[in-house]
C-alpha cells in the first residue's frame, strides 16, 4: 500500500511540475455573485455602466458569468464590482485542471 501511494505521489509531482504553463483563468470574464440575486435590476445597471454583457446566469446561486469589454483587465474589473454595494463577491472565472485521474 505503501509503495502505491508513493507511486501516485511521484506520478501527481510530475505531472503537475512538468504540465506547460497555462492561464489561471479565462481571460475577459469575470464570475460575479449579487447580494440580491440577479433578478433584481441592480446586476444590469452595473454591467450596463461597465460596458460587460451577461454570458451565462446561474439564479438559485446569485451569480452570472461576465464577459468584459475589450481594454478592461479582469483585475480592474474585480476592483469595479467589488466596490459596489450590489455585490457580494467578483472573481476571474478560474480554470480548473485534474492533476490525477480518478479511478
Amino acid at each position: 500500500m505503501k509503495k502505491l501511494l508513493f507511486i501516485i505521489g511521484l506520478a501527481f509531482l510530475c505531472f503537475s511540475q512538468n504540465s506547460p504553463a497555462k492561464s489561471k483563468f479565462v481571460e475577459g470574464e469575470l464570475l460575479v455573485k449579487y447580494k440580491n440575486g440577479t433578478a433584481s435590476d441592480a446586476p444590469f445597471a452595473l454591467n450596463k455602466k461597465i460596458g460587460a454583457k451577461v454570458i451565462e446566469e446561474f439564479p438559485a446561486l446569485k451569480w452570472q458569468r461576465i464577459k468584459l469589454p475589450k481594454g478592461l483587465s479582469v483585475s480592474q474589473a474585480v476592483s469595479r464590482y467589488a466596490s459596489s454595494a450590489e455585490i457580494e463577491t467578483a472573481q476571474p472565472n478560474f480554470i480548473y485542471h485534474l492533476q490525477v485521474t480518478p479511478n
